[in-house]
């Protein structure tokens, strides 16, 4: 298939696909050998609309990198809107396999594999995500095409996401970035900046953003913080 055809298939798929993905992060295709981390995410909306605005979405996650190419990872998820309290509904099982060492090729490949339970739904959700990046001497380019599955149809519920990251390396404590998200419901655009810290052979990462919708059924904004400590 040619570049253009195959390009235009993608754009075609993005726009006409169901999907209910959200904000969350920009996943990179490296593992780390024998590591552990837990980690904490939350997800802060702002929008006209009062059902949405103030809408909330914690995730917390322990994770183990089994080997030097695949690591595994478990989250408990809670949801806050305007009518309702906080309440741990969902827990979602992560599985990440690098694909190429890095520097090997001139990109770098990996492959993100998740398995997620809604409790108060009960339904199941599956997805698959096809990680990439590619680095320059200050610069970082990343990318994630993600194809979930939510239960019923098979041709109804096939859903598509894409996450880009454009990274400036001014230095490990403080990296300014941009990102997008693309589905269905959400178009969103947005400065992020993030940092990590060693602490012997421990490090502390840090990433805050804000995203803003440019689609009318988008969140005009979206706050996104995250917190890792690996270990």
């Amino acid at each position: 298939m040619k570049k253009h055809s195959l390009a235009a298939a993608l754009v075609c798929l993005l726009h006409s696909a169901p999907g209910r993905a959200d904000v969350e992060k920009v996943y990179h295709p490296y593992v780390e050998g024998h590591k552990s981390d837990v980690e904490f995410q939350s997800l802060y909306k702002l929008d006209d609309d009062p059902q949405i605005d103030g809408a909330q979405r914690y995730r917390l996650a322990l994770g183990h990198s089994l080997t030097d190419r695949i690591s595994v990872e478990g989250y408990l998820i809670g949801n806050k809107t305007a009518n309702k309290s906080l309440a741990l509904d969902s827990f979602e099982f992560e599985g990440k396999w690098q694909l190429t060492e890095q520097g090997e090729y001139s990109s770098d490949w990996g492959l993100l594999f998740e398995l997620e339970r809604n409790t108060r739904l009960s339904e199941w959700s599956t997805s698959v995500a096809l990680l990439w990046e590619k680095q320059w001497p200050r610069w970082t380019l990343a990318g994630n095409l993600f194809f979930g599955y939510e239960g019923g149809s098979l041709a109804d519920e096939i859903e598509p996401q894409l996450r880009g990251q454009l990274k400036y390396r001014l230095s490990p404590a403080f990296e300014p970035a941009l990102e997008m998200y693309i589905d269905e419901y959400t178009r969103g655009i947005g400065p992020v900046v993030m940092g990590s810290k060693r602490l012997g052979v421990n490090q502390l990462h840090w990433e805050l953003g804000f995203i803003i919708g440019t689609k009318s059924n988008s969140p005009d904004g979206n706050l996104r913080f995250l917190l890792e400590y690996e270990y």
